[in-house]
């Protein structure tokens, strides 16, 4: 026999757990930008580069990282 209550429990916690993965991949999403802003100021250090001639790079970082964001930021309500 169909237990609707069942149905119902096991589709909440579904949910439940597709939030949780949303919630992770938001928080890898802030970290993207700063990983590779401490990598392109590390190579800044290490060829002698000041921060003027490397501020095209920390555009082209910030761009990257806003368009990734923006990608998954419309899958998650997308598939939510």
């Amino acid at each position: 026999m169909f237990n609707v209550q069942q149905l119902v429990i096991n589709r909440s916690v579904e949910i439940d757990l597709h939030c949780k993965k949303g919630a992770a991949v938001l928080k890898i999403i802030v970290l993207i930008p700063l990983i590779l802003s401490l990598l392109w100021f590390g190579y800044l250090q290490t060829k002698n580069y000041t921060l003027e001639q490397g501020k095209q790079g920390f555009l082209y970082i910030f761009v990257l990282s806003g368009v990734i964001a923006a990608f998954y930021t419309l899958m998650l309500f997308l598939t939510h």
